[in-house]
């Protein structure tokens, strides 16, 4: 099953499941379990198809998800980038913005 560009695995567990959705951790995904009604323990081969799109379609009302997430972030960091702030500016020069050290590790943020 595809959920929200996802390829979920049938036996795992559907709030470990739903967590692997870019947007959605382990706290989102079971306050969407907890208010479907879906208990702890349900496993993803068990959703019947109608499930499966109220699941979907709660999901896509209440959270920004996937693809609709980057680009939020991607639109945020260029308006940083844009007025000119500190850390629009670490952005463009591809440095570490929240306070990380440059003398040894800055290797892992110049990518």
């Amino acid at each position: 099953m595809f959920l929200l560009g996802v390829k979920l695995k049938n036996y795992k567990q559907l709030v470990i499941e739903l967590s692997n959705i870019y947007g959605l951790g382990k706290s989102r995904s079971s306050f969407v379990c907890r208010q479907l009604g879906f208990g702890s323990d349900i496993r993803v081969k068990t959703l019947s198809r109608a499930q499966f799109f109220i699941l979907k379609d709660f999901v896509l009302s209440i959270y920004s998800v996937d693809t609709e997430r980057r680009l939020i972030i991607d639109e945020s960091i260029e308006m940083l980038k844009q007025i000119g702030s500190y850390r629009g500016q670490r952005h463009t020069l591809k440095l570490p913005v929240r306070g990380q050290r440059t003398r040894s590790n800055h290797r892992s943020c110049k990518k």
